[in-house]
């Protein structure tokens, strides 16, 4: 597959996560969790080195970014996502 595609492949996958966590809030999970996630990651087989760091050898993205989505799941689910619902709501003051 020729370089282009696939960095049009992997980009687009990228953007559409970004939406997706922008839709919903813009949810983290815990510091926990980020750590389960990222060990989970960390030990996959699957796991590269590029000059941007680890990333996932399947989708593409950087293991040390999506973990911290609560929208976005590991595609061999190694890790899953967790609904906005299951986690409390921090109240905004207003200023």
């Amino acid at each position: 597959m020729h370089i282009f595609a696939v960095l049009s492949a992997t980009l687009a996958e990228a953007l559409q996560s970004v939406e997706k966590w922008r839709a919903a809030g813009f949810p983290v999970v815990t510091a926990a969790e980020f750590h389960a996630r990222k060990a989970a990651c960390d030990a996959c087989p699957k796991l590269t080195h590029t000059a941007l760091g680890p990333t996932c050898g399947v989708c593409g993205c950087s293991t040390r970014l999506k973990p911290w989505l609560r929208t976005e799941k590991c595609k061999l689910r190694r890790w899953v996502c967790i609904p906005a619902a299951a986690v409390p709501q921090l109240s905004r003051k207003s200023g």
